[in-house]
């Protein structure tokens, strides 16, 4: 967390090296994780 903000980075969704382009969707509830996903392009 940086200011209040949660930040999650699974890659790059533009230039990917060596990976599919991906990006994670985060849910979060009452200040806890409830679910993630990585979701690949």
């Amino acid at each position: 967390m940086l200011h209040g903000v949660r930040w999650l980075n699974p890659g790059c969704i533009t230039r990917p090296r060596g990976c599919p382009a991906s990006y994670a969707w985060l849910e979060v509830a009452r200040g806890k994780i409830t679910s993630w996903t990585l979701v690949k392009m």
